[in-house]
């Protein structure tokens, strides 16, 4: 049975759905913001373990004292048992840690993945090669530097003022002692993390051009391999291959 043909002044119906609307890298290939929606809520979270990691710390630094100069038996044993309490604790933080950092991390390589494949989708992303790339290895790193780097540095903050504040309350001078490498580590961080982050994005600029260029060395293989081009193109990769090696 042949199907019946549509008058000429009719179209057939398609049910069309409007794409969701999603984020992502934006034009000129910077990264999206970090604290944004959910994120930040995460975020807020994580600064909570590290207050809690600062109090636990202070708890320990008032009690062990106490422990080492206990007038009474009883008083010895209460302060071992709110020692041990306050490791049990310290673990149930530090685990809920690991787990925000990395939820954290997932969320935001999650939206530029989005984001990458609807600019793939719509013809205005990079080249096919380029795409690969960055949802892969490169969001690999992404997620490390949010779960290993930003989390980290951001539960940091409540636990070193914690702790400073509590020895500073102990001894003046040691507070001074641990203030003064902090800050010169800090000082050195803002001096070369610029300089960290212009090789990261060069060597990201090299690792798309490789793949891209292996991308479509693959692709077009039988035409190489026909045409005899086949040491040219491995020169080409051992070439690209060799400025990533370098960065």
């Amino acid at each position: 049975m042949r199907p019946t043909p549509h008058a000429p002044h009719e179209t057939p119906e398609v049910e069309e759905r409007a794409p969701a609307s999603v984020s992502g890298p934006p034009a000129d290939d910077r990264l999206p913001p970090l604290l944004t929606g959910s994120r930040r809520t995460t975020l807020l979270r994580l600064l909570g373990t590290g207050a809690a990691q600062a109090a636990l710390a202070v708890q320990t630094v008032l009690v062990v004292p106490m422990v080492l100069d206990a007038p009474t038996t009883l008083v010895r044993v209460l302060g071992v048992l709110a020692l041990v309490a306050g490791a049990a604790v310290l673990g149930l933080v530090r685990a809920r840690e690991r787990v925000l950092a990395e939820r954290l991390g997932q969320d935001y390589v999650q939206e530029i993945r989005t984001g990458l494949v609807a600019s793939a989708l719509t013809g205005s992303g990079p080249s096919l090669g380029v795409t690969v790339a960055r949802t892969t290895n490169d969001l690999t790193s992404v997620r490390t530097w949010v779960a290993l780097g930003v989390a980290p540095l951001a539960v940091a903050g409540p636990v070193v003022l914690g702790v400073l504040t509590a020895l500073v309350v102990v001894h003046p001078l040691l507070g001074l002692a641990v203030a003064v490498p902090l800050v010169g580590f800090a000082l050195s961080v803002v001096v070369v993390a610029p300089r960290v982050l212009a090789r990261a994005s060069e060597l990201r600029r090299h690792r798309g051009v490789l793949a891209a260029h292996v991308a479509d060395t693959v692709a077009a293989a039988p035409g190489i391999v026909a045409a005899g081009g086949t040491t040219r193109e491995l020169r080409h990769v051992e070439r690209r291959g060799a400025r990533v090696r370098r960065d």
